[in-house]
């Protein structure tokens, strides 16, 4: 009986969030947060005892600040957590356990079914993104799962094997179990949550782009990513940039409509939690300080030591104000202008006001900072782009002009075939009795048509999508950008005269004196036709590179929250695009 208490105490802890989300009551009101900047593992960090003296000296002075305690759950509440931690005996155990629990499946034995499957979702459900990292293993914690759904459909608990599967579908999502352990009436749960209309959707970008998202420790796609069908539920993100790296844990909930995330790697990286909340980076503090603020949605005080003591204030708004101070000066006399909101300079014995900080004021972030990071005021475009997004756009290019070059040939012959076979049906001209040359040549000037089409519609793709993978990432569009536009759209245009303004074509086959629409200069025509919409087709693929130089600098633009993502369905795969320039 307690194992089956305990059993239904572990479901409840599985489909009901153990944690508050952003915005949500967590009994620690507006009370500020103090963060340390230590970039080392110093035994008597300077920035950390501060930081210490600082929080007791407010606390004095009436303003309520959080312990340590209190403002690590907090940030790792609101913002992000470490990775679980995941011992080889929790493997063992879980699959122990999950061992266990199907044999005494096989027996009908439910008791020590339950049992066994408490202590295994006990070690899924604390350490799920470690847990289901590896493919095979994550398909393993998925099927333990639907174990317990089993019990309930057996031992005639329907709702309940219901809820249990839905959270199963949380735990583990886009994963398929394996048919043959699960009933058809499991499948059949699985299916109709994995298809429900209520389900709701997740869009992750990232700062760098390109990076690895993980779901609940399941890969999903790279930044920026979306997915459309997630079940309801709390599932925990993780962005990671480099395979090396495990990406702190972001808590999401997902309920109906498109959940928005974003990740600043650089911060994640510069963020420690435990046993008390810290930044690394103190280059980066102010930056650093605003996202921690905004994210907490309180005031924060950051702490830095460098030479002397620099305390920032920043507000969940992203004001600021500082105040600067000897390492051995008065805390409380730092702490009131702090209070107030005020810039001070302390260091002279004499209170002396000072600029609100700024960007300027802290070394600016650069390119270093990221494994994936461009310049972005570069002049060279080579020297913003990475070596295979470089070699693979110029790679892109050649391939295309080659195509095109075909095409362009393809062009040419056709209009000497044409005008071969013009010859040919010239009211002037005598056949010799017998001659077939007339459907040789009319065929002849036919063939050229689908691998004109082919190669043209090829190399303008090719073309296109070179150029913008050689277009570099930069503030705005450069003004050699607009001028490509510009020329893109002229080619373009000229493309759409010839099309609108190309010779009528009756028939290809000259017609009898008969017929109604007979001319006998219908041939030519039609020859005339054809050539002034392939002059009109390699003009119109020859605007798209051009034309895709401001589009890919648009959609790259820093300035711009322009997404563009592959959106997988079951079956298969949308693109999306969404935000404004």
């Amino acid at each position: 009986m307690r194992s089956f208490v305990g059993f239904l105490v572990l479901c409840g802890a599985i489909s009901t969030p153990a944690a508050a989300q952003p915005g949500g009551t967590t009994g620690r009101g507006d009370a500020w947060v103090v963060v340390p900047v230590e970039p080392g593992e110093a035994e008597d960090p300077q920035a950390t005892a501060l930081a210490v003296r600082l929080r007791e000296a407010l606390a004095e002075l009436g303003t309520p600040v959080l312990d340590d305690t209190q403002a690590s759950e907090l940030v790792e509440e609101r913002v992000s957590a470490p990775v679980s931690e995941l011992s080889e005996s929790d493997i063992t155990t879980w699959a122990s356990s999950s061992q266990a629990a199907l044999r005494a499946l096989a027996r009908a034995d439910y008791d020590n079914a339950r049992e066994a499957l408490v202590a295994a979702q006990e070690v899924a459900q604390r350490a799920a993104e470690e847990l289901n990292r590896e493919a095979e293993r994550a398909r393993e914690v998925l099927d333990t799962c639907l174990f317990t759904a089993r019990v309930f459909l057996e031992t005639h608990q329907r709702t309940e094997a219901e809820r249990q599967v839905r959270s199963c579908r949380v735990l583990v999502p886009e994963v398929e179990p394996r048919r043959h352990r699960h009933p058809p009436e499991v499948h059949a749960l699985l299916d109709r949550i994995d298809a429900e209309e209520t389900n709701g959707g997740l869009r992750v970008t990232s700062s760098p782009t390109g990076c690895t998202v993980r779901v609940n420790g399941v890969p999903q796609g790279e930044t920026p990513f979306a997915v459309e069908q997630l079940a309801r539920g709390d599932y925990r993100l993780q962005v990671e940039c480099s395979a090396e790296e495990r990406g702190r844990v972001h808590l999401v909930r997902i309920d109906e409509g498109m959940t928005e995330v974003h990740v600043d790697v650089g911060f994640d990286r510069a963020l420690a939690s435990r046993p008390f909340p810290r930044l690394t980076q103190p280059d980066e503090r102010l930056a650093h300080g605003r996202i921690l603020a905004a994210a907490l949605n309180t005031t924060v005080i950051v702490v830095a030591a460098p030479n002397a003591a620099h305390l920032l204030r920043v507000d969940p708004d992203g004001s600021a104000s500082q105040v600067w101070m000897r390492a051995d000066g008065d805390v409380t006399a730092a702490a009131e202008p702090l209070r107030a909101d005020r810039s001070v300079d302390l260091r002279s014995g004499e209170p002396e006001s000072i600029d609100r900080p700024g960007e300027g004021d802290l070394r600016p972030r650069v390119a270093a900072d990221f494994e994936v990071a461009p310049d972005h005021g570069s002049s060279d475009p080579g020297d913003s782009l990475p070596s295979w997004r470089l070699g693979a756009g110029l790679a892109l290019l050649g391939a295309g002009a080659a195509t095109f070059a075909v095409s362009s040939f393809l062009a040419a012959k056709q209009g000497s075939r044409g005008r071969n076979y013009q010859v040919i049906t010239d009211p002037e001209y005598v056949s010799p009795e017998g001659d077939d040359g007339f459907l040789i040549r009319q065929q002849a000037w036919r063939d050229t048509r689908t691998p004109l089409l082919t190669t043209a519609f090829l190399g303008g793709a090719l073309l296109a999508i070179g150029a913008g993978m050689v277009t570099p990432e930069r503030e705005g569009v450069p003004w050699w950008g607009w001028l490509s536009g510009g020329v893109g759209l002229v080619l373009a245009g000229v493309s759409v005269a010839l099309t609108a303004t190309a010779n009528e074509c009756v028939s290809e086959v000259p017609l009898a004196m008969d017929d109604p629409n007979y001319d006998q200069f219908a041939v030519h025509k039609c020859v005339d036709h054809r050539q002034d919409r392939a002059t009109a087709l390699l003009l119109g693929m020859s605007s798209l590179p051009f034309i895709a130089v401001p589009i890919s600098a648009l959609l790259q633009s820093p300035d711009s929250d322009t997404q563009v993502s592959i959106v997988p369905r079951r079956g298969g795969a949308g693109l999306h695009v969404g935000g404004s320039f």
